[in-house]
């Protein structure tokens, strides 16, 4: 169950996740999501390079 006792539905292959944090300043939340997947797309490149 997540957030709001609301249920996961995840199609065959995705990648899903969730997390939470605890911050001051809120503001700056939306841009944080923007930073974290930024970061994941270039582990997957790099990743998928290496893997060549």
């Amino acid at each position: 169950m997540g957030h709001s006792q609301n249920v996961w539905e995840s199609p065959k292959g995705a990648l899903l996740s969730s997390f939470t944090i605890q911050m001051e300043d809120g503001h700056l939340v939306p841009l944080l999501q923007y930073v974290f997947c930024l970061a994941i797309i270039e582990a997957i490149k790099d990743l998928s390079l290496r893997n060549e």
